[in-house]
């Protein structure tokens, strides 16, 4: 045996035990990069999965004669431009005798798309024997309505103030103290927020690119950023 063939015998185990570590680094970088594609996709249809779902109110509808056919011809396009949003409205009404305000009303009537009226239209044009029934029907909710659902936007509170806020401004930033219990349910807003915050002693801080709450302060709009027993810190969104 030559040494030429020894010298390959010799090094064939090293250049074995290499390649298996080349492979083995290969699999994990495979591994690793399609570990990040489901991660990737995990998030983008967590995120888009709540643009395919729709907020619907159930309520019941009168399909009164007098709104949608007082002449009783059954002719379709005198049927097509009945008042429809009005029996929404009248079964509103019915639901929440309690609101009684024209602004309240206003808001009360916004709860429910304005495509509902064209849907029992369409309802009634497909099946005219609907008029004079009253029907349990899910009706698409107002679009602002739906997000609120999904939590896109949260609720706004309205509280008064025992005495004027004490407001100061250094830099960029704006402090406000006044009301031990406004700040007290200010903090625990802040807690509530989903996502990371920091906590520094009884300084409570928010992230930029998180949930936020926003202060109406002297016509303007306030991010807080802190808040701590006394009061918040922010930045000024709208002057």
């Amino acid at each position: 045996m030559s040494e030429t063939t020894q010298a390959v015998r010799k090094s064939l185990p090293g250049r074995y035990r290499k390649e298996k570590i080349f492979r083995g680094i290969g699999m994990t970088a495979i591994l690793v990069g399609l570990s990040f594609v489901v991660i990737l996709f995990t998030n983008i249809i967590s995120k888009g999965y709540p643009a395919f779902q729709q907020t619907y109110i159930k309520l019941p509808i009168h399909f009164d004669e007098q709104v949608i056919d007082p002449q009783g011809e059954r002719d379709p396009e005198a049927m097509r431009r009945a008042d429809y949003m009005g029996l929404v409205k009248e079964s509103l009404r019915e639901a929440f005798p309690d609101v009684k305000g024209r602004s309240d009303k206003r808001d009360l009537y916004n709860l429910v798309s304005k495509g509902a009226g064209y849907a029992l239209a369409d309802m009634v044009l497909a099946d005219p024997a609907l008029i004079g029934q009253t029907k349990e029907l899910w009706l698409l909710a107002d679009d602002e309505i739906d997000t609120l659902v999904k939590g896109h936007v949260t609720r706004s509170e309205v509280f008064p103030l025992a005495g004027e806020p004490v407001v100061s401004k250094r830099d960029d930033e704006i402090r406000i103290t006044g009301d031990p219990e406004v700040m007290e349910f200010l903090r625990n807003a802040l807690q509530e927020l989903p996502g990371e915050k920091g906590l520094e002693g009884e300084t409570l801080s928010l992230p930029r690119n998180g949930p936020s709450v926003l202060l109406e302060l002297q016509g303007g709009l306030l991010r807080v950023t802190e808040s701590d027993p006394t009061g918040v810190t922010g930045e000024e969104v709208l002057p």
